[in-house]
């Protein structure tokens, strides 16, 4: 077991709750963009400030480092059975430490209301990473509380800094996938 597996399961048993250690290895985190590498080809999204979550397709949300989300069941109603999601719960720009507040608590607060599972990719759909966003698209259609992150496919290094300025400008920051590697991303 790595030390991040250990510690997720050693958090979850002082605190009595669920722990899943499998998930800490699926989650795949941005890396710094140099600002001079090629990304033409690339998917590219806003990277979001909220709290990194999985949704296991078989009923259970989980933090990436394992530990089980308490969302309330009109919250994960009609997420996919057997279609695993990886996104975010987010609560807006600068928000972080607030959503991280109404996802910790147990009680399942109306506050759940004003968050929402952004989707980044369905892992286990296969394919390329727009096929997969596009197994989540369907999946989620008509969902109140879950949608798949908007992505453009990048053009260029110069596409990516005007890109970049764009959701800088509007208080975001952005992070750029592979088109078929998921655990290929870059983030500046």
């Amino acid at each position: 077991a790595t030390a991040a597996s250990t510690a997720a399961a050693a958090a979850a048993t002082a605190t009595g709750g669920a722990v899943d250690a499998s998930i800490v290895h699926t989650v795949a985190l941005a890396q710094t963009w140099d600002g001079v590498a090629d990304v033409t080809g690339w998917l590219g999204s806003e990277k979001l400030d909220g709290m990194r979550c999985v949704w296991d397709g078989k009923g259970n949300l989980w933090s990436r480092t394992g530990h089980q989300v308490h969302a309330p069941d009109w919250f994960t109603r009609g997420l996919p059975l057997r279609l695993d999601l990886d996104g975010e719960l987010f609560l807006g720009r600068g928000r972080f430490q607030e959503c991280v507040s109404i996802v910790r608590r147990q009680d399942k607060p109306d506050d759940w209301s004003r968050i929402r599972f952004v989707v980044f990719d369905a892992p286990n759909a296969g394919g390329a990473i727009t096929e997969r966003l596009s197994a989540a698209r369907d999946a989620l259609q008509g969902h109140t509380y879950a949608q798949v992150h908007h992505h453009w496919r990048c053009n260029g290094i110069e596409h990516v800094r005007d890109q970049l300025k764009i959701v800088e400008d509007q208080g975001g920051e952005v992070r750029q996938k592979r088109k078929s590697i998921w655990r290929c991303t870059v983030s500046s």
